[in-house]
């Protein structure tokens, strides 16, 4: 009944759901390097928009945006900017989410880096992770909205 109001309403989910969605999927099918790889692009992707908008708003000139932009890591907008730019009620609600997508992003380090390989993969912590994803997505896209 959700999807078919929501079909009829032609409230469709954005891209980066539609594809957090389709990860998740793939996590569920056990597919785990792959989906630990793209839900952290996609998760860092976001993180990175929201995290450029926020400097922004609270005042950085586009000059010092452009000189410290490459010093924006995964890890410095998932557990710097992300928290400093959130009231605390809000980082609360989200912080189990934002340590399942730390631990994402340190697998995906792993993977690509060669520490480990899929078959050591927890799938289920990759399954939660893509939960996560889907939910800190969704709120970035609702906060990135509120600052256009």
């Amino acid at each position: 009944k959700k999807i078919q109001g929501a079909a009829n309403n032609q409230e469709f989910p954005e891209a980066e759901l539609l594809d957090l969605y389709r990860i998740r999927n793939k996590a569920y099918m056990r597919q785990v390097k792959t989906a630990t790889i793209e839900a952290s692009i996609i998760s860092e992707s976001l993180l990175r928009e929201y995290g450029l908008k926020t400097l922004e708003v609270r005042g950085f000139s586009k000059n010092k945006i452009k000189k410290i932009k490459n010093e924006l890591t995964f890890n410095n907008l998932l557990n710097v900017i992300l928290p400093l730019s959130l009231t605390k009620s809000e980082f609360n609600r989200i912080s189990r989410d934002v340590e399942k997508i730390d631990s994402l992003r340190r697998l995906r380090n792993d993977l690509v880096h060669g520490n480990i390989q899929e078959k050591d993969i927890d799938h289920a912590n990759v399954v939660e992770a893509a939960e996560a994803a889907i939910r800190l997505v969704n709120l970035l896209k609702n906060k990135i909205e509120s600052k256009s």
